[in-house]
């Protein structure tokens, strides 16, 4: 809330955030993370909205190590 608003005219804006994934990985990965893993994403969905974005750069499928390829599937982006 506001200062100086009143409970009748108070409006909260909903936020907008725009979320960039780490090395190697993808916006559709960071949604996994933040949504299946961390639960943080139901924790801000009442405030925000996420926007995830992919890195610039397109990466082989063999980018990450087996092991976290099966956690956290191709494509893979770089900034």
């Amino acid at each position: 809330r506001r200062c100086g608003t009143t409970a009748a005219n108070t409006h909260m804006t909903r936020l907008r955030i725009l979320c960039f994934h780490s090395f190697r990985l993808s916006g559709d990965n960071m949604r996994k993370q933040l949504f299946d893993l961390a639960n943080l994403g139901a924790s801000l969905a009442d405030l925000a909205t996420l926007d995830f974005v992919d890195g610039g750069h397109r990466l082989g499928d063999d980018a990450l190590p087996e092991r976290l390829q099966a956690l956290f599937p191709p494509p893979y982006f770089e900034w």
